[in-house]
């Protein structure tokens, strides 16, 4: 999987022993310890949104326990969306350029200069009062009142300030209020953590819209509560004196399973599908088999089993290799995943274990419809499911002959 692949070449260490959390499971974790005297109690319902430069991520989490080690149980699936810091920054370019780039004296240089304080100070500082203007250096330019600028500065009034922030604020409050309608429980409270999550402004905008009845909190060290979280879980889990954090469940994000050959059904399936299956001597059809569907409870390395089979004429050689494609789509939370294979099914992973250490004498054949004879492999498949990757084994006669990785966010 890339993650792990990349964390390997960075000298991290061999990838299959390169630990991996989400960012928003990661500062879920620092943020509920980090937050105790706000009287989270077990039994409540947290929201986390990690607002960053370039994404925003949600996860929200039931407090099973919280001592002496912490439990927790995922409500709804995580979220995320391309709408943090840098998509403002973004914005109040394009208005310097709109407003500035056709003066004498406007270059990259006073560009740089007033979005640099635009990061540093405005983005930073804005609360959402429209009283609040800001000056920003952009030296070179001439005097001009028709778009604000005076004695080499540029003058942005606090509603302008407001309309660059709430298309970005607005949409981090559509995916905090998805993650709040879809939770199984009562939402208690709200966790703004990353760099944008410690703008004032979102705060009072997400206090705005789910107040009373959902606090926001933005808890100590909240820029660096990924990083802090990662190193809290970790741990955990290599020493037994730190605090250990398990999470009992977790929703899934997204459809995942494979194609199966079944027999045709004509009072349940699409005739125009069906194909001939010689071996069996009758029609079969290809379908979806969803072993986990979106929003399903899955817990942490559990395996999730599913016996298969595959079939080969002995005519057309040994049988030394199992090809197996997992597939994986998003789907609306409720909506029922496709019964066919369609273009917005992805490939999640590819098993392509080596057989030729079994004897073919002991593959089982058996004889078809056709009369001609098959080699038929029984196999199963195990799926198993983590905070950020996942990993599935091909299993054949109790061994495990194969696996792969795949990023799970």
């Amino acid at each position: 999987m890339t993650t792990m692949s990349c964390a390997e070449k960075a000298g991290f260490g061999e990838a299959s022993k390169v630990r991996i959390v989400s960012e928003p499971e990661a500062a879920a974790i620092h943020s509920l310890r980090a937050s105790s005297p706000h009287g989270l109690e077990v039994g409540d319902t947290i929201v986390l949104c990690d607002a960053g430069g370039g994404t925003v991520d949600l996860i929200t989490f039931t407090i099973m326990e919280l001592s002496p080690n912490m439990r927790l149980k995922e409500e709804a699936p995580g979220t995320g969306s391309l709408c943090g810091s840098t998509f403002l920054n973004r914005r109040f370019e394009e208005m310097l350029n709109d407003r500035l780039s056709s003066l004498p004296g406007w270059d990259r240089d006073t560009l740089d200069e007033a979005m640099h304080r635009f990061e540093t100070v405005a983005k930073r500082t804005f609360s959402g009062n429209a009283d609040d203007d800001f000056m920003f250096p952009v030296p070179g330019i001439a005097d001009s009142q028709e778009v604000g600028v005076r004695r080499g500065r540029f003058r942005v009034t606090g509603q302008e300030m407001q309309q660059l922030f709430l298309p970005i604020l607005r949409d981090i409050g559509d995916l905090v209020r998805e993650q709040i309608e879809t939770s199984n429980a009562q939402v208690k409270a709200i966790f703004l953590v990353g760099g944008f999550g410690q703008s004032p402004y979102l705060r009072t905008y997400l206090r705005d819209c789910f107040s009373p009845g959902v606090e926001v909190i933005a808890p100590v060290d909240g820029w660096t509560a990924v990083v802090r979280g990662a190193l809290t879980k970790t741990l955990g889990e290599v020493s037994d004196t730190e605090i250990k954090t398990f999470v009992d469940s977790r929703k899934a994000r997204e459809s995942y399973g494979m194609i199966c050959s079944t027999k045709f059904n004509d009072e349940v399936h699409d005739a125009k599908k069906k194909y001939w299956n010689a071996k069996e001597g009758k029609f079969y059809i290809d379908v979806m088999h969803w072993f986990v569907s979106k929003g399903d409870d899955i817990e942490e390395a559990k395996a999730i089993e599913t016996t298969w089979s595959q079939h080969k004429l002995v005519k057309d050689g040994t049988f030394d290799s199992i090809h197996v494609n997992l597939y994986k789509l998003d789907t609306p939370m409720g909506e029922k995943p496709p019964l066919y294979f369609n273009r917005h099914v992805k490939k999640h992973a590819k098993l392509n274990p080596i057989l030729s250490q079994i004897e073919q004498d002991r593959v089982p054949t058996c004889c078809g419809a056709d009369d001609e004879l098959y080699y038929t492999i029984g196999f199963q498949i195990h799926a198993v499911y983590y905070s950020a990757h996942c990993e599935y084994m091909l299993w054949y006669e109790g061994r495990n002959y194969g696996s792969v990785k795949a990023d799970y966010v």
